[in-house]
């Protein structure tokens, strides 16, 4: 488990270490053809209760959910 934690752990560092300016100067324009929206992202380890949580937010009629991706 702590390989795995790691591993993961250095995997989202180099993805953020990869990031540029222009990244995010680029989403953000990309996103201003959108109406406004809130968004939360749910994230954790597997097998830590986010697929339960995850279908208890899903089931209220104002929300949306894009299960795993």
């Amino acid at each position: 488990m702590l390989r795995e934690s790691e591993a993961l752990q250095q995997h989202l560092r180099n993805l953020a270490e990869s990031l540029t300016r222009e990244h995010f100067q680029r989403w953000l324009a990309a996103g201003q053809a959108f109406a406004p929206r809130k968004l939360a992202v749910l994230t954790s380890f597997p097998r830590s209760g986010t697929t339960l949580l995850e279908q208890v937010l899903d089931s209220h009629p104002g929300l949306v959910s894009s299960g795993r991706t």
